[in-house]
């Protein structure tokens, strides 16, 4: 017999949907286009040759996904323009994109049903000791006043693999720590390397960042090795990844913006290389034509950067300001070049 819970105590709202808030960001301001017609927030952006792709969701977190071109004028607006023939997977959440030749790679999250609840939606049915604590008003409206059933899922990360415009899911193993997460940032090196970040919690009842883990593959999807990158964030921020050189940087964050910095070479390890206290959520780590790597920060709606070398240390003063406004976003497979992402106004940098 399932066991009855309250609704006004549970945790429902992160009990279902998971998988489509993890791969939101959590934390993210989403940033959105301004091109003609509705406006589309845009998740990823990525080069795939001359092409340069948008990874993109309609409204709310759970409506339509798609890979759109988008073109850059003279002013360095972005306007979104043809949709790719690419149907992602039905209950795919998608979060992040990068291209290797034709391939596409597209990190994301799905939902896995874990059990069914019966919840008691009826504020009659509370305890006395507990109607006190209680008001109302905070029954769930979308729930009729009454006892019902209710599904519960948990966010489990998930890969595709795009290959002439099919996309087939790669076996992505979890890590047993993960109760529930999303694959998030991933970062391309060579021609066989992949770094992807698993991010979410031990708890398969929430949604949140409390634990960064790093999946490395070495021979292009086939198999992979799993580093711990950072636990107890708290409600933590998502991580950001670049490669330079023959080196994979990754960037980790906890609810009070403290940033740590790991640097690691794929199929050797990770370790941590620098830290910086309220450096705030990292929104971008963006490599340069120089072989360092930006990393732009959003610190309570200023957005700064710091410079790193590929091996880890500062360059620039952390927090320095940028100029930039906005959300921003790598163009991933491209150096010194990103999206700003400003109210319902998106800007291109580096791509004149």
């Amino acid at each position: 017999m399932a066991t009855i819970e309250y609704s006004r105590f549970s945790r429902r709202t992160a009990l279902t949907g998971a998988a489509a808030v993890l791969a939101a960001g959590i934390t993210a301001a989403p940033p959105r286009a301004g091109a003609a017609g509705p406006a589309s927030v845009i998740r990823s952006a990525a080069a795939r040759g001359a092409e340069r792709l948008a990874l993109t969701a309609d409204g709310d977190p759970s409506d339509a996904y798609e890979i759109r071109h988008f073109t850059v004028d003279a002013d360095r607006r972005v306007a979104l323009g043809e949709r790719l023939a690419i149907d992602l997977p039905a209950g795919f959440h998608p979060h992040s994109m990068a291209a290797r030749g034709e391939t596409l790679w597209i990190t994301g999250a799905v939902d896995e049903f874990v059990k069914t609840v019966t919840v008691d939606n009826r504020f009659d049915a509370l305890p006395e000791r507990l109607r006190d604590l209680a008001d109302p008003d905070d029954a769930d409206p979308y729930l009729p006043d009454g006892i019902v059933d209710i599904d519960v899922y948990r966010a489990r990360p998930a890969l595709l693999r795009v290959q002439d415009s099919r996309p087939a899911f790669v076996e992505l193993p979890t890590p047993e720590q993960m109760g529930s997460g999303a694959a998030m940032a991933i970062a391309l090196l060579g021609n066989d390397d992949i770094a992807i970040a698993i991010e979410g919690c031990s708890d398969p009842d929430l949604a949140v960042i409390s634990r960064s883990h790093l999946a490395v593959s070495v021979d292009d999807g086939r198999t992979w090795r799993y580093q711990s990158a950072a636990v107890g964030l708290g409600e933590g921020y998502g991580t950001v990844l670049a490669s330079v050189g023959d080196r994979i940087l990754a960037v980790t964050a906890d609810g009070d913006g403290t940033q740590t910095l790991h640097v690691g070479r794929p199929g050797i390890g990770f370790e941590r290389a620098a830290a910086q206290t309220g450096a705030g959520r990292p929104m971008a780590a963006i490599p340069t034509a120089e072989g360092s790597v930006s990393v732009y920060s959003d610190r309570d709606g200023k957005v700064s950067e710091a410079r790193f070398t590929a091996e880890g240390r500062a360059l620039e003063s952390a927090g320095a300001a940028c100029g930039c406004a906005g959300e921003v976003l790598a163009v991933q497979g491209l150096a010194d070049a990103w999206l700003e992402a400003d109210g319902d106004e998106t800007r291109a940098q580096g791509m004149e």
